[in-house]
């Protein structure tokens, strides 16, 4: 029978290096079971200061602090954007917050820009429900 090899999480410490290098204008805020990174993002017209919640278990979650937005489509009760659908998507240690929940966050914003305009949200969707699901992970997000 063929071994697999364990999947080797990445630790917090490269996840907050690996934001600053990809990132710099995010700050990292060590908590106890993970980083809040805090940080800008200006995918169109507007800046945005967003606050990316990463911990040891959970899916990160991303919440955008101002400017406030007018519409609450895409998003949970909590606040946090639905900025992936999470059958296609099931957060593990080994991902990069810089290389999977930046990206999508600014794609998300994109799109949440184009829909204030036109009232049509034109980026991908799903429904906002935490069922377990299959990993299927891009390798290569891009933005639009």
């Amino acid at each position: 029978m063929a071994s697999f090899p364990k999947i080797k999480p990445y630790n917090y410490s490269l996840q907050a290096l690996n934001m600053r290098s990809k990132f710099p204008q995010f700050k990292a805020v060590r908590k106890k079971n993970g980083y809040d990174f805090i940080g800008i993002l200006k995918p169109r017209d507007t800046e945005y200061q967003v606050h990316i919640n990463y911990g040891e278990f959970a899916h990160p979650k991303v919440f955008v602090l101002s400017p406030e937005l007018k519409s609450r489509k895409h998003m949970y009760q909590d606040g946090s954007l639905c900025i992936y659908k999470r059958s296609e998507l099931k957060w593990r240690k080994d991902l990069l917050v810089s290389k999977y929940i930046v990206p999508l966050t600014a794609m998300w914003l994109y799109y949440y820009e184009i829909f204030i305009l036109t009232d049509e949200w034109l980026g991908p969707e799903a429904p906002h429900n935490d069922e377990p699901s299959d990993i299927k992970i891009d390798d290569n997000p891009t933005l639009p």
